[in-house]
Formats: structure tokens, sequence, C-alpha cells
């Protein structure tokens, strides 16, 4: 029974509730009388309908209502000096809130003030308005402001006297002028030397007074000569003779080892003068030779001789084979051949390697590639071990097609260009100077290499000048009539005031400037249709005759232009190129370094319109080191030790000036607008030295804080437009703009083409 009950009540609670929401929905349209009841902190308040049946429905709000703090107790008066703190109670459920208001500070006011005076100090009190709180300020006395009144004026010989009176208390008194000093004139009685005092007279203009008085010595006038002993540097005069400034040396000692023409030796140094001594350790024995680019540092013997005696005394038969126990001594042998034009067979023995039948080709063919000179044509035979099948000996003679007489000239002569050929632009950045040198003018550097050696062909000259030989050219062979186009070219470039940077950047600069790319020839020696040994353009042949060469005979004529002003120059290869690099001296400090520089690749091809392909000097391809130039796919395999003195990152760009200040606001690095205009003006000044077509190029380097890489060719001919009015015949194009790096500076490089018609 009590579950039904229970169970009726939940009924009619569900069934009111039903009704409830019936009517209230009828009210949407008959709204009904109701009252709200607000609610607290702890009680949410209702909304009471009232029924037409006198009854009523609560609704209760969905929040509870607002604390009700009504309960308030000081914690803390605020004060000058006391921030005050009151607290609030919650009459419902206790939450205490506080606020706090920030003290007030002092307020303070000047209740007492004396000025101060010329003796005594002044007072200032102040007391705050608030809490009565007082400090006080003492200005300091003022001292007294006198006005002097002179009353008899000072002389030479007599005191004077003044009146003071003090401007603000009238404080008076009589106070002394001191004497003047004696307005002299001077004569000299006795001249001082740097030995003896000399002495003078001087009169008082206006007394008359005279005294003598004594001069002081001269300083000793030394003779700009280095004097020294054993023990001691000093100087001498050149009036009295006399020593002065002795010294005793301060010896520092160094160790130096022997070398390859040197015994070892300790090298004693004074810290102050140039003496120095050195003990030589006789017992020492000497150091072998130490190789860089073929030769030794320390005697310039070529690399080769240390395998001469053998070479030409070995070799003529099987039985008097020539063995090569290592690379090195192989591409030596390759390089003696070329050198000395062998053509006789010669015997050698590899003992280095073990060489199979069908790997002596390509081993042999990799060797190669490291020699002087790729080109030269070796014929090989084999010999054979029956028991190891092994290639253990062969013979090989040399021969280079009738002595480089040419079946194959350039494909093409500069003024008559092809499809195979680009047009050769004029360069801002290689302006053609005046001649330098007279046309008699022999006085070559090279001539003071102690190292002779004799040359007939134009590999052989090109040999002699990258081994540091000082060459004797046959008369009127190959060789002598390269020589002499290479002066001839030296001495309208370079002169002797020239610094070696300045001669390799004039030399890379003529190169690209005048020798157009054989396109032709590659083509057709790739082809197999031509021998390439026999086409002048892999000679320097191709350089100095017809001004069409690939990178064979460019990097030859480089190192022959180079060797004649004595610059340290080797040629480097890899699988399919050749450049050079240079031993040099690029910041003017003495610390010369090797750097490479690539005459072909700086002169850069690009198709400029259709039907015409141009041929443009970059800067890019100067002053490299190996790392960059493998990280454009070119890696050199040449044997010669170019290491010793590593080199860092250059930026090319900033040892081009386009004016001869050559200062660091006329390179091509531009970073600003002034920079920027100031080459637009040089530009425009100068474009009429350039005769050759009609189009002049330069290449810049833009930093990275002035442009960003998808502004330049924009912003280059807005610029040009904006200074140079560029219009109709003028216009300009940016060609070739790209990141890159040199050390810190990061940037892109932009090639500018100017028409000129």
């Amino acid at each position: 029974m009590k579950k039904l009950s229970n169970i009726l009540k939940v009924s009619f609670l569900i069934i009111a509730f039903a009704i409830s929401l019936a009517i209230l929905s009828a009210c949407n349209s008959n709204p009904i009388p109701s009252e709200h009841f607000n609610g607290n902190c702890i009680t949410k308040g209702f909304t009471r309908y009232y029924m037409p049946n006198g009854g009523y429905i609560d609704r209760e709000d969905k929040d509870f209502g607002d604390h009700s703090y009504k309960d308030e107790t000081v914690i803390s008066e605020q004060s000058c000096t006391q921030d005050g703190v009151i607290k609030y109670t919650c009459e419902f459920c206790k939450e205490e809130r506080f606020e706090t208001s920030v003290k007030l500070g002092h307020e303070y006011v000047a209740v007492y003030h004396l000025e101060p005076t010329c003796t005594e100090n002044g007072k200032t009190d102040y007391k705050c308005n608030r809490c009565n709180d007082t400090y006080t300020e003492i200005p300091e006395k003022l001292g007294h402001d006198y006005k002097e009144t002179v009353l008899v004026a000072a002389t030479c010989t007599t005191v004077g006297s003044k009146r003071l009176d003090c401007n603000r208390c009238h404080d008076s008194k009589i106070a002394e002028i001191d004497m003047l000093e004696h307005d002299y004139t001077e004569t000299i009685i006795e001249q001082a030397t740097c030995t003896a005092k000399g002495s003078k007279s001087v009169v008082c203009k206006a007394c008359g007074h005279t005294e003598i008085q004594e001069t002081d010595l001269l300083p000793h006038t030394p003779d700009n000569l280095t004097h020294i002993d054993s023990e001691a540097h000093w100087s001498v005069c050149t009036v009295c003779k006399n020593i002065y400034d002795y010294a005793k040396h301060d010896i520092v000692s160094k160790d130096v080892p022997s070398t390859c023409i040197d015994r070892a030796f300790t090298l004693l140094e004074c810290r102050n003068c140039v003496y120095s001594r050195q003990i030589i350790d006789e017992d020492s024995p000497f150091a072998d030779h130490t190789y860089e680019a073929y030769t030794c540092k320390h005697c310039q013997r070529d690399n080769m001789l240390d395998y001469l005696s053998v070479f030409n005394s070995k070799g003529d038969n099987e039985s008097n084979t020539i063995d090569i126990s290592s690379e090195n001594t192989l591409v030596c042998f390759y390089d003696y051949l070329l050198a000395y034009h062998i053509t006789i067979p010669k015997y050698i023995r590899i003992t280095y390697k073990s060489i199979k039948t069908n790997a002596a080709d390509s081993f042999l063919a990799e060797v190669r590639r490291k020699i002087t000179a790729t080109n030269w044509r070796f014929e090989t035979r084999y010999f054979f071990n029956t028991n190891t099948e092994e290639v253990y000996c062969f013979c090989i003679s040399a021969a280079n097609d009738n002595d480089f007489v040419f079946s194959e000239a350039a494909t093409f002569t500069p003024d008559k260009y092809d499809e195979n050929t680009y047009l050769q632009y004029d360069s801002y950045q290689f302006t053609p100077k005046t001649t330098l040198r007279a046309s008699t003018f022999d006085d070559f550097k090279y001539k003071e290499r102690l190292n002779t050696i004799n040359v007939t062909t134009s590999d052989q000259l090109f040999f002699a000048f990258e081994h540091g030989y000082k060459p004797i050219v046959e008369a009127n062979s190959p060789a002598q009539k390269m020589l002499n186009k290479a002066k001839n070219v030296a001495r309208r470039i370079m002169d002797d005031t020239m610094t070696d940077l300045q001669k390799v950047k004039a030399i890379y600069s003529y190169l690209v400037s005048n020798v157009a790319y054989d396109y032709g020839i590659v083509n057709l020696t790739s082809a197999n249709r031509l021998a390439f040994s026999k086409c002048s353009s892999y000679y320097m042949e191709g350089v100095f005759d017809y001004g069409v060469a690939v990178c064979d005979g460019i990097s030859k004529a480089f190192c022959v232009l180079t060797g004649l002003e004595n610059i340290k120059c080797v040629r480097v290869t890899s699988t399919n190129h050749a450049w050079n690099k240079v031993y040099i001296d690029v910041n003017g400090n003495g610390q010369k370094a090797w750097f490479g520089t690539d005459a072909t690749w700086g002169n850069q091809g690009i198709n400029y319109t259709e039907g015409e392909q141009g041929e443009y000097l970059t800067l890019e391809d100067f002053l490299f080191t190996d790392e960059q130039k493998t990280s454009r796919g070119q890696t050199g395999l040449n044997y010669a030790d170019t290491n010793s003195n590593s080199t860092t990152e250059e930026n090319p760009f900033e040892y081009f000036y386009f004016d001869e200040k050559e200062n660091e606001s006329c390179d091509f690095v531009i970073q600003s607008d002034t920079e920027l205009n100031a080459l637009i003006e040089y530009l425009k000044e100068n474009i009429s030295k350039f005769s050759r077509g009609n189009k002049v190029t330069v290449q810049i380097f833009i930093v990275s804080t002035y442009w960003a890489m998808d502004e330049i060719s924009a912003n280059l001919f807005a610029a040009l437009r904006k200074q140079w009015l560029i219009v109709g015949a003028f216009s300009a194009l940016t060609v070739g703009t790209r990141e890159i790096s040199y050390g810190n500076a990061v940037g892109c490089t932009a090639a500018i083409i100017i028409h000129n018609v």
C-alpha cells in the first residue's frame, strides 16, 4: 500500500507540472501577474506567477545573486605614510573583501624662510599639512659679488691697487694688483748644440730690464743607420758624432728546422732592433725538398728533377726498365716526356700497383688527367706476366702529331661569328687601356728565375712557366711565336707599377673579354670527328692566334701571362675542365695564398634575343677556393700541392673598381642608393669608351640588406631609367640574377646589359 501511495504522489506532481506548463504557455498571449524575489550569494531568487484561481507558481532563477557586503571594518587608516585598508564582510556567506587606498604622501608647505646672504647661510622650514612632519633646507651663503675699480695700474716693476665693492651687501676693501710679466725681446748670444747649451740676452720692452739666460741643448740628429754589434745597438749623431740611445740586445731564440739548402739552426733575434744571428747545427742533415706547385719552396728545383737522371739513363730496353714506385713518379715521367720532347720508346715498370690487363687503359687514362698537358698523346705497349696474368711492364713513346702543326684551327674567326659562337660583349669591368709599356719593353720578371729549360712547342713553353723555369726558346719555333705574342699582350695590359693582384685581374679580364669559347670544336671532338690533340683551340695558339679557344688553351695562356710577371700559377684539371690557381697577396698585408681563377667560366654565355647569343665578363669565377669550385661540380685532380697556404672566401666584387681610385666606395658591391647612383653616373659618363658591338655589360653584387632577391630586376631597371632617362635607343636588361654568399657577405649578383646605339 505504501508503494502505491508513493506512485500516486509522483503521478500527481507530474500532472500538476504539466498543467503549469500549459498555463504558462497560454500566458504568452495573455500575461498573468508575476513578482520577482531577489536571491543572494547563497540562495537563488525566483519569479512568482499568480494563477486566476488564487494560487501561484514559483520559477527559480538560473544563477545565484550577488554578495551583500554590509559589515565594514577599518584595518588601517590612510595617512601620509601608510596605505588605508578596509575589510567588508558579506552578510549571507561571510566572504571577506579588502579595499586598499594608496598612502597620500606628505603635503609640505613652507612655514619659515630666510634668504642666504654673502656671509650667512639661508634657511627654509617645511611642515606637512596633514601629519605635521617637518624638514629644513639650508641654502649656502652666496659669497661677495665684487665689482673691481682700478686705483693704481700695475707695471712690470711695481704693484697696483684696486677697490672691491660688493654688489649685494656693499662690503668694500682695497686689494693689490700683481706686477705684470716682462715683455721680453730675445737676442741669441751663443747658439746651443746637441752637446753644449747656448745663451741669449732678453730685454723688457717696457722697463728695459735685461737678463742673460741659458738655452737648452738641441736634440741629437740620428744618421738613420743601424749600429749594432753582438752585444748592443745604438744611434750616432750626425753633428757631434757621439753615441746615444745605447742599449743591450733583448734576445729571443727560435729553432729553425733544416731545409734542402740549409742545415737546422737556432735563430737569435733582438726584439728592439734588426740584430740576428744564426747558430748552425753542423751535424743536422739536410731535409728533403718541399714541393709546392711543382717547385721546391726553398731552392726552386722542379720536382721532376728528382727523377731526371734515372729517366735519362734508363728505360732504353726491356731489361733496363724505369721503376715507377708512386703515382707522383708516374706523373713526373709523363711530364718528362713532354718537357724534353721524348719521342723514342721508354720502358717502364709500375711497382706500386698491380694492373690487370683489362684495366690498364682506364688506369693510365686516369693518371694522364693529372699531368701538365693532358692532350699530349702517348703510345703504349703492354707486357704480361704469363703466370699471374698481370701487367707489370709496358713501353711508352710520346709524340704530338708532327710537333704541334695543327690540321684543325679554330672553327671560326672573331670577325665572323656563327651558330657555334657567342658574340663577345664589352664590359665596364675591363676598359681597354692605352699601351702601358713600350713596344720594345722586354724586362719581364720571369728572367729572374734561376733554372732554365729549352723549349720548342707551346706546351713546353707552358710547362716551363708553370714549373718555375726560365724558358730558353728555340729560334723561329712555335714556342718563340707564342712567347712573343704573350709579351705583346702583357705590354698592353700591365706595367711594373701594378701589384700582383692588379696584374692577375688584368689577365683574367683580358682573356674573358678577348677570347671566345670554341663550341664548334667541342662538338666535333665530342662526336669523335676530330682528334682534339690536333686542334689549336686546345692550346695557347687558339688564344693568341685566333682569339678562340676552350678551357685547355685558355688556362695555358693564363699560366704564360702570369709567368711573364713571375707570379706563381698552376693549371688545375678535373675530368672535363681546366682552370688556374694563383699565389698572390690580395689584401696588401704581405700574406700570400692560393686562389682559383677561371677565365673560361668567367666568360658567361647568354641568349640575349632571338637569334643572338652573347658572352659577358663575370666576376664570380675570380678569387675562389677549392671548396667553392667543388660545390659547383669541379674538383681538381692535379698532384701539385697548393694547400700549404689555405685560403678564405673573398668577395671578388670588392677587388674590381669603376674608377682609378680603387677605394671601397667605388667597388661593385652595392649596398645603398648612394653607391648605386654613383655607379650609374659612371656608366653614363664612360659608355663612349666602348666601340666593339652595341652592348656593354657590368656585373654587380647587391647585399641582401639592400634589396630582396625578387626585387632586384625591377628596382635596377627603375633606378637606371630614373637616373639615366633610358628611352628609345637605350635600355637595360638584368640577367644571371642569383643568390650567392662570400663568407659573411650574403646577397645576389646581377648582370646589366646596356645598349649603345
